[in-house]
């Protein structure tokens, strides 16, 4: 299915409105590399003398931050004086100034090439969601709710994506059925179920919880053999970050399905059947307290779209198949904390 383009959703635009729009939809990836570049060029005025090194080496790496979108001061105090220190005590230790610039010039196209990954594999598309917009998952028509959006409007979902996401939450479903697995919507997919009557049209996963406690159990010790039958159906059931996932097969495992474990529910529950994006889901039966505990009493009536463009869903499975989850988990814990450290 092809994805949705703003003529698809919002009836005839002008063409200097849909230059606009692209224009906003790439600012970040532009930005980012013209960040690259400059860096790039000043790392070249390294490679000429000390004073030199001592001078551009901090400036490379402010703007590498900034490429990143790190604003922590500490972060740049630190990195400013050490690389200051390098730059003038290496020569006088008789040491090349390339053991700087190389790992640092590794670093860059590390960067770069990232970069094009991820702004490849982006799942969503240059629509901006607002109030009142049509849009088509699978094969529902859906329109956004009058509702308030907080920060800049999100952009939709690619269209195959979506379609992924649903074939995901309809195997899933079957497949913990089918197995005495019982299982609710959870997080942003009840949220979306509620709100939007499917997906959130910029929510890039699903998400289900088992509550049981025997089910729980049950799917760690047979693991291997759950994750078979998954194999034979063509999807790959993986554990992620102390949960499960299911995925199809690929390298990059994305878009996928998190299974959660929420211990707050009544292992007895009779669950309320909602619709999603065409199928009927199970939800927990009060949803809507449930929802309200977890994003507060307006979920229902405004989004926050506060989610940067680097915290797409791409970026946290690419991490995770290209350095490990460990390895994921520890970058990603860096990250939030110089991210709260900038006051953002």
């Amino acid at each position: 299915m092809r994805s949705l383009s703003a003529g698809d959703t919002a009836g005839r635009v002008a063409p200097s409105t849909l230059v606009v729009t692209r224009l906003q939809f790439e600012r970040p990836w532009l930005a980012s590399a013209l960040m690259l570049l400059v860096a790039f060029a000043v790392l070249e005025l390294a490679l000429t003398r000390p004073l030199h090194a001592a001078l551009s080496l901090p400036l490379a790496t402010v703007l590498m931050a900034a490429a990143i979108r790190v604003r922590a001061r500490l972060f740049y105090v630190t990195a400013i004086q050490l690389m200051a220190a390098l730059g003038l005590g290496l020569p006088w230790l008789g040491a090349p100034i390339w053991l700087v610039v190389a790992p640092l010039a590794a670093i860059w196209l590390s960067l770069a090439i990232g970069l094009a990954l991820i702004r490849c594999n982006l799942p969503f598309q240059p629509v901006p969601v607002r109030p009142g917009r049509a849009y088509r998952f699978g094969g529902t028509d859906h329109r956004v709710p009058d509702m308030l959006i907080g920060g800049p409007p999100p952009w939709l979902l690619r269209g195959e994506v979506a379609r992924d996401l649903i074939e995901l939450a309809a195997f899933a479903h079957d497949f913990l059925d089918r197995n005495g697995i019982r299982h609710v919507l959870a997080r942003g997919s009840l949220l979306g179920a509620l709100r939007h009557g499917g997906l959130i049209p910029w929510d890039a996963d699903v998400d289900f919880a088992l509550y049981r406690k025997g089910d729980v159990a049950r799917l760690d010790a047979a693991f291997e053999i759950f994750r078979d039958e998954a194999a034979q159906a063509g999807f790959v059931l993986y554990r992620h970050s102390g949960h499960w996932r299911i995925a199809r097969p690929g390298l990059w495992r994305f878009p996928a399905l998190d299974l959660h474990v929420d211990q707050t529910l009544d292992e007895g529950l009779s669950p309320l059947w909602v619709d999603w994006e065409g199928l009927r889901l199970p939800a927990p039966p009060a949803p809507k307290a449930a929802l309200r505990a977890r994003y507060g009493n307006d979920c229902l009536d405004r989004a926050v779209n506060g989610r940067t463009f680097w915290q797409t869903g791409f970026v946290p499975t690419a991490l995770s198949r290209l350095l490990g989850q460990r390895a994921c988990a520890a970058m990603q814990g860096l990250w939030s904390r110089l991210y709260s450290a900038s006051g953002k």
